[in-house]
């Protein structure tokens, strides 16, 4: 199972592309939410007969809550011992806060480290700026470097718009030449000005990535093509915001047309269930497209919702990106 804990929404940068917007609310997930939410997550995985816990230490920026991310795993580890349970840490963080304490504790007892960063000085600074407008490039580069000497397989998350995605392979080669190995670049789903004309730049861009670095298996990857299943956000996933309150995904998480729950009330199953009947839904304008069962609009229906209102009218972006993948994949085989 994966629990992803929100740790707080409060964040030091503003980046232009930020899905959770720009008035974020400063709250703080406090210990006794902490233990309240732990207790239920292991409750619930002992209903679904679940041994494995997968936990994700989210934000905002989870480095502003770094003494509740200690006790959090400390806790969490004690609880996972008692109960059999076998457990894991992921997190994901801008860079711009790590100081030689974080970086040890990181070393220590994060399995699955990320960095958000979209690569070069110029587009860092464009996409990813400080609250306050200032450039976040030479502190987030500085960090890079020491997180790679003591983690070398940091995973590297990288997001491109219209405005971007022109640079988008010397942004990966900046990441490859500081001796990254795990990039994953993912395109901006809000972006409304993403037009065919930046899907033609997209194509070129990542026929020229998989050209120079054809033996990069962790970076070709990203344009391979997996067979998903279908939803099962409040079953096997859940997201916990600040103040307990339960969601089935990352893009749910504030948004009170999603929330199934609480953790002092546990998971409203009618609600879950309501939302997850429309994944059982076909989407028409899908119908009979062989992607249908890999792309990532048929399967989460909830980013159809928040992007276009709709839980069974696909984004025409992400429609062209997986053609894209499409395309390359064919041609390769």
């Amino acid at each position: 199972m994966q629990a992803s804990f929100w740790l707080t929404s409060s964040c030091n940068m503003k980046c232009v592309y930020c899905y959770e917007g720009e008035n974020k609310k400063k709250e703080k997930m406090n210990k006794q939410v902490i233990d309240q939410a732990l207790n239920l997550v292991i409750t619930h995985m002992n209903t679904i007969n679940d041994k494995y816990l997968w936990i994700v230490l989210h934000g905002g920026e989870p480095f502003m809550a770094f003494r509740e991310m200690q006790y959090l795993v400390a806790k969490a580890k004690v609880l996972a011992a008692e109960s059999g349970i076998s457990i894991s840490f992921s997190t994901t963080s801008n860079g711009t806060l790590l100081n030689d304490e974080m970086i040890s504790f990181i070393k220590e007892e994060i399995d699955d480290f990320t960095i958000s960063m979209d690569g070069k000085e110029s587009t860092q600074n464009y996409s990813r700026p400080f609250a306050d407008g200032k450039p976040s490039f030479e502190i987030v580069d500085k960090n890079i470097r020491k997180v790679l000497q003591i983690k070398p397989d940091v995973r590297i998350r990288m997001t491109y718009n219209h405005k971007t995605v022109g640079d988008l392979f010397e942004n990966v080669k900046y990441f490859v030449d500081l001796g990254a190995h795990c990039i994953v670049p993912v395109h901006d789903f809000y972006d409304q000005n993403f037009t065919d004309e930046e899907l033609k730049i997209l194509n070129c861009e990542i026929r020229k990535i998989c050209k120079i670095y054809k033996n990069n298996e962790d970076l070709l990857n990203n344009w391979k093509l997996h067979k998903l299943g279908t939803c099962s956000g409040g079953i096997t996933s859940m997201h916990i915001d600040p103040k307990g309150d339960i969601y089935p995904c990352m893009l749910a998480v504030g948004n009170r047309e999603f929330l199934i729950g609480d953790i002092y009330h546990g998971i409203d199953t009618k609600k879950r269930d309501h939302i997850l009947a429309y994944s059982k839904y076909a989407i028409p304008e899908c119908d009979g497209c062989d992607l249908y069962k890999y792309c990532s609009e048929t399967r989460c229906r909830i980013i159809n919702k928040v992007v276009n209102d709709d839980y069974l009218k696909p984004s025409p972006l992400a429609c062209g990106v997986e053609r894209i993948k499409y395309r390359i994949c064919m041609e390769s085989m």
